[in-house]
């Protein structure tokens, strides 16, 4: 017996870079929030702007965008970004059957009708002639996520959503910093929706934000978030708030932190620098992977013009691996490296977090047809994804060169013993 698997040695044993990485310049910022006394947007003017506002300005310009909301999480940014839209009950939003559980529970929480589709194999994101297949006389949106380290095909799916008078929310949380063309993620569709949670190439530990460049969708998600308020950037009076009540509109509280947004501040300082890091990395993992009989890893496509790594992703062809279960395969290979290589997550349709029926509030949803249809519907492609695709976190490509080579060794140390596992 060769492998770590069976109490070995490893091929790795140094420890990889901790997630997430404390910036020293937070601490200052950090210290400016506590001792302003203005701990929330809700606040009253200290003499200075709030850092909501200021990291909003600041995600906006990065990405190109005109407008940007901070809310308190990826999940509900999306469902602020369906309220904007005015999608609610009676509506269908079209979704991929392989992501996380988030924008299926953001679309059942207004009230609509989330509609699965099977994905792209090439991406592992949603397929543009699935989306065309499922759009009926209640479509309202798609949400095409830009999962691992790919990007939808935005130019496919505006055309379809220009066809049929849709609208595109993208869901980038996996994607900060990536590009379709000459477009940050966020800014092809008509809504770009964004996580900043404790795992995500940008984060405050929870968090999230929405891009968008028509004014009046950003003030629609900015009331929303504010309890209905709207915000004053004239109001500079010392305990004057400049969240206003100006309107007739029912909104609820999700506004971030200051402390929160501070951390953000320092962060996106880093963003560009870390996932220039990342890709240099994971192209060279691509490039020796790929030398290894059995293992490809995920290709950009369309007009992908930088790529970004919530989790570097490789197809592995199980049969060349002695026939073995991805998951004692990945298994396997965690135990050479250090750190935790595992499938993808498992399509929605199949996830035990996925239960509508557990909750009154769904119950509208269990019996239309669409929830019925899950029971007979087929996604070959979700299937085949999550029985090969492997992949790890992003925080192991801000490892140094050398590094990379020990995982290209752990590898091919697991294929070659394959029969081991």
């Amino acid at each position: 017996m060769n492998l770590a698997v069976h109490n070995n040695q490893p091929v790795i044993r140094e420890k990889w870079p901790k997630w997430p990485i404390w910036i020293e310049s937070a601490g200052g910022i950090i210290a400016e929030v506590a001792k302003s006394g203005r701990w929330s947007v809700r606040g009253s003017w200290t003499g200075l702007p709030c850092k909501e506002e200021a990291f909003s300005k600041l995600f906006a310009k990065y990405n190109r965008a005109s407008y940007c909301a901070v809310t308190t999480s990826g999940s509900v940014s999306l469902l602020l970004a369906l309220e904007a839209l005015n999608i609610g009950p009676g509506d269908e939003v079209i979704v991929p059957a392989l992501t996380w559980i988030a924008p299926v529970t953001a679309v059942l929480n207004a009230g609509a009708v989330p509609v699965m589709v099977d994905i792209d194999k090439d991406t592992t994101c949603i397929d543009p002639e699935e989306v065309r297949k499922a759009i009926g006389p209640k479509t309202k949106a798609i949400i095409p996520v830009h999962l691992h380290c790919s990007v939808a095909d935005m130019d496919k799916i505006m055309k379809i959503a220009k066809e049929h008078d849709l609208y595109v929310i993208e869901d980038c949380s996996q994607a900060h910093g990536a590009k379709w063309g000459e477009h940050f993620v966020g800014t092809v569709g008509h809504v770009g929706v964004f996580s900043f949670n404790q795992e995500k190439v940008l984060t405050c530990g929870e968090g999230g934000a929405l891009l968008t460049n028509d004014p009046k969708i950003f003030e629609m998600v900015f009331r929303t978030k504010t309890d209905g308020c709207s915000f004053d950037e004239a109001r500079q009076s010392l305990g004057e708030d400049q969240l206003i009540y100006d309107s007739e509109f029912m909104g609820s509280n999700y506004c971030l932190s200051e402390f929160q947004a501070a951390i953000l501040i320092a962060q996106l300082d880093k963003l560009k620098e870390w996932n220039e890091k990342r890709e240099g990395n994971a192209r060279y993992l691509d490039k020796h992977l790929l030398s290894i009989p059995g293992i490809t890893p995920l290709k950009p496509y369309g007009k992908v013009t930088q790529r970004t790594y919530y989790e570097y992703a490789v197809r592995l062809d199980t049969g060349m691996f002695g026939g073995k279960d991805l998951a004692d395969i990945c298994n396997a290979l965690s135990k050479e490296t250090g750190f935790s290589i595992h499938p993808t997550d498992v399509p929605v349709y199949r996830n035990k977090l996925f239960s509508p029926w557990t909750k009154k509030r769904y119950a509208f949803y269990c019996r239309d047809k669409r929830f019925e249809e899950l029971k007979t519907k087929k996604f070959p492609c979700c299937e085949e994804i999550y029985k090969s695709l492997a992949v790890f976190h992003h925080s192991i490509l801000l490892a140094e060169r050398e590094d990379m080579d020990d995982i290209i060794r752990a590898f091919e140390k697991v294929k070659k013993y394959s029969n081991e596992i």
